[in-house]
């Protein structure tokens, strides 16, 4: 599990409040700032999956938490004095990612409490703080001290009673500023020269002169452009901090004055963007939090795949075929190149645990493996199940058990030993079985490839209702004809399709029973040779590539031909052909080359020992 994720979960089973920081700063992600914060698991999750690099914000009141920020970087003489009066050990305390501290306590109720100890320690209640292990200019918050906060301690956080009586700990009377409005009236203030920065910089100090370290958050992230604004003036956190310092909460620029300047650029108007909806804690959290604008997409030319081209992560596939064309093998075969990062019949490969559900003739996964082994595939840490859980009723179960493994894929051979007492041709009952997939695919965030068959037509697909298809993101159908044995992408999900590629089973001697017979197994094998079968379907577009990339090779050579190796060589220069490799590439040129020579567009001749050589015709 995501660190940030895993330690915001910590801190909401400790009953603390969070929610989502931009990474990398102290900016709140939710449009409403702290007021946001919750305990709710599930939203918890559903946060950091849209930004898993979010930093851990902590709302202090709404946890029942007061929290005393030591900038001890900044120069503390006043405080040594201050805790000296109380054990700071004995409370929960991290440290700050610029070298501070924080000082964490149990606030009691009723309690009102000052902005400030003394210089440079202020006290966190109204606010938030970043919980450790957030990230700030590429330095990370720490746990130095992880036990239970104490009751906060009358000698140090005492708390206001009266707000008319002066001295150290009084708290003036202001405007409060909700978060919310800060940031917008802030990313409508732009500051054209060094004056306007610095009136910028006391006008947030005298809205938050409550709160003076989540102003100085907010004057960090102004200065900084983080709300989209230009700020002229500004030359680092450093000279924000030290010019904060010298200001006064009062007789400068008031916060009206910044309000006023941000109407006249545009504030308050109509919003030319989607705002998405902040979410409550009820039923609707789910759908709330699952809400995108297009201006929050993140593009990535990237794949998330465990086998680039056929398997992605985290979805759902079917492998049909007809029986004995070597489904099993093949998927047995997908498992151990993701368990041990190696290539799949020359594709590219994500490593990753998996697990095997043996659900049809469990027995055999054993010989399957030992076959395995004895061609030099580590197969100690594949985990399999041989026997077939009930996916209708079941999953719930299965999903717990596997979740800990984080397993990256999870392979359910077959359907039909996987659906218990339902009928695979029911569209009412495939959704049952589908729907405990998903289960165990959300719950364990892994691949889920389900092995079925074929009915009596394979030209029909797979056996049984509709509706998996449907369901499915991935599709693959294997055949065996006319001495082949084929795998064919025939549905794929928002990536492209994979051409058909070739195996073949390569027989494996394990030894001989009591009776003296032989025991053998297979392991899967890219095929070493393919033959052509005339009608083939080759994309039309693949075919004239090869073909054009033909003709320019043989018009810049000094002959009527070229090799194999050439033409290979040729196409892996071209973007779309790039990412194969070269046993991938080879599976591919088989196919293509000799689908063209039974067309008449070319003729291929074999030497021993010399190669491929590919004439026009």
């Amino acid at each position: 599990m995501n660190k940030l994720l895993n330690a915001a979960l910590g801190y909401a089973d400790k009953g603390w409040h969070v929610f989502p920081v931009k990474p990398d700063t102290k900016v709140p992600l939710t449009a409403h700032g702290h007021t946001a914060a919750t305990t709710d698991r599930v939203l918890i999750k559903n946060w950091w999956h849209r930004e898993p690099n979010a930093n851990i914000g902590i709302a202090m009141e709404a946890s029942g938490l007061v929290a005393v920020d030591v900038d001890a970087y900044k120069g503390v003489d006043e405080w040594a004095d201050a805790a000296k009066k109380v054990s700071t050990g004995e409370t929960y305390t991290q440290n700050t990612a610029n070298g501070g501290k924080h000082y964490v306590y149990q606030a009691k109720d009723g309690d009102r409490y000052a902005a400030t100890v003394c210089k440079n320690v202020d006290i966190r209640y109204r606010g938030y703080i970043l919980g450790a292990p957030s990230v700030v200019g590429g330095k990370s918050y720490t746990v130095l001290v992880n036990t239970a906060p104490v009751m906060r301690s009358e000698a140090l956080l005492r708390p206001v009673v009266d707000e008319r009586r002066s001295g150290e700990f009084m708290v003036t009377q202001t405007t409060v500023v909700q978060q919310e409005e800060a940031e917008g009236v802030l990313s409508h203030c732009p500051a054209v020269d060094y004056a306007e920065w610095v009136e910028g910089l006391m006008a947030i100090k005298a809205a938050y002169s409550h709160d003076p370290g989540q102003g100085l958050e907010l004057a960090l992230a102004w200065s900084a452009g983080e709300y989209g604004n230009e700020v002229q003036g500004y030359m680092g956190p450093d000279s924000v901090e030290s010019k904060w310092d010298t200001l006064q909460a009062t007789g400068g620029i008031t916060w009206g004055t910044m309000v006023y300047r941000a109407r006249e650029n545009g504030y308050g108007q109509k919003p030319t963007s989607v705002k998405l909806p902040e979410p409550t804690i009820d039923g609707t959290d789910r759908w709330t939090t699952a809400l995108r604008s297009g201006a929050d997409r993140t593009f990535s030319l990237d794949q998330e795949y465990l086998i680039k081209g056929y398997l992605m992560k985290g979805a759902l596939s079917v492998m049909y075929g007809p029986p004995n064309c070597g489904k099993s093998f093949l998927a047995l075969s997908m498992s151990s190149s993701i368990q041990n990062g190696t290539p799949w019949l020359g594709n590219r490969v994500k490593q990753g645990q998996t697990v095997y559900i043996a659900a049809e003739g469990g027995g055999g996964i054993v010989d399957r493996l030992e076959a395995l082994d004895r061609e030099g595939v580590d197969v100690s840490n594949m985990l399999y199940i041989p026997e077939g859980p009930d996916m209708s009723e079941d999953a719930p179960d299965l999903a717990k058990a596997l979740t800990g493994l984080h397993p990256s894929l999870i392979i359910i051979d077959t359907l039909a030993r996987t659906m218990g007492g339902l009928d695979e041709s029911s569209n009412t009952d495939m959704n049952r079985f589908v729907r405990g997939c998903d289960l165990l695919r959300e719950t364990t965030g892994a691949h889920v490839l389900i092995v079925h068959h074929c009915g009596k037509d394979a030209s029909k697909g797979a056996r049984g209702a509709s509706s998996l298809l449907g369901a499915v993101d991935t599709e693959i159908r294997i055949a065996q004809s006319e001495g082949n044995r084929s795998i064919t992408v025939t549905k794929q999900r928002d990536i492209a399709f994979m051409g058909r590629s070739f195996f073949e089973l390569k027989p494996v001697l394990l030894g001989q029973d009591q009776d003296g017979e032989d025991v053998g197994s297979c392991v899967v094998a890219v095929a070493e040779e393919v033959v052509a079968v005339a009608g083939d379907n080759v994309n039309p577009d693949t075919k004239d590539t090869i073909l054009s990339t033909i003709r320019r090779l043989i018009a810049e050579s000094d002959g009527d031909v070229i090799t194999q190796q050439d033409l290979k060589h040729a196409l892996q220069e071209m973007r779309e052909y790039e990412e194969r490799t070269d046993k991938g590439m080879r599976n591919f040129l088989v196919r293509q080359l000799d689908y063209a020579e039974a067309q008449g567009d070319i003729t291929i001749t074999k030497e021993k020992g010399k190669g491929t050589y590919i004439r026009l015709t």
